[in-house]
């Protein structure tokens, strides 16, 4: 077992990417990393495609929106993915949001509500997207927050907000499943998860 104590946390930033700048209309239109104009404040905004960390390297996108001079920095990630049956079924884990806390990170965990058929496998989706609506409502919440990005992400799981998101991502995932008519995991391992 590995233990430590991380104190006085400070970088200076080598690499710098200019963001494009957008409007937020729709999550899902908007490149994995960018600065968007919302209700007249400035957020710097990563994408994840799974919670999972290791399979799309979100931390270089999530980098790339440090020191953007925003009023915020966020990164959006999906609670669970569930590629179908015959793929892989991803979960948020504590430790993405406890380091996401730790680099002043607003975490907006959010839940996918549309895919499309994998092309070659069958028993698969893809092209999961995002509830817009639910990330609006997120970060109309988040752009009238004024405590800290540890503050935020610890009251993204307390027990009165985990729950409704679990219910929600498993009534997206069960229509998701019968509008493709594709298999997806058993939606009890989500109750056994939370």
């Amino acid at each position: 077992m590995l233990q430590a104590t991380i104190q006085n946390f400070s970088y200076i930033k080598k690499w710098r990417e200019n963001l494009e700048n957008f409007a937020f209309v729709n999550i899902n239109t908007l490149p994995s990393k960018c600065l968007i104009n919302f209700q007249d404040k400035t957020l710097a905004l990563s994408k994840w495609v799974s919670p999972k960390r290791t399979r799309s390297y979100p931390y270089a996108r999530v980098y790339d929106t440090f020191d953007s001079g925003a009023n915020k920095t966020v990164t959006i990630i999906p609670f669970i993915k569930d590629e179908g049956i015959n793929g892989d079924m991803d979960y948020l884990q504590w430790d993405t949001l406890s380091f996401m806390s730790l680099l002043n990170v607003y975490v907006v965990i959010g839940f996918y509500d549309k895919a499309q058929p994998h092309s070659s496998n069958i028993g698969k989706i893809t092209n999961q997207s995002f509830n817009n609506e639910y990330i609006l409502g997120q970060l109309t919440q988040l752009v009238n927050y004024h405590q800290s990005a540890l503050h935020w992400n610890l009251n993204q799981l307390s027990l009165e907000k985990l729950p409704k998101l679990a219910s929600l991502t498993k009534n997206a995932y069960a229509n998701i499943s019968n509008i493709l008519n594709i298999k997806l995991h058993n939606p009890q391992n989500i109750d056994k998860f939370i």
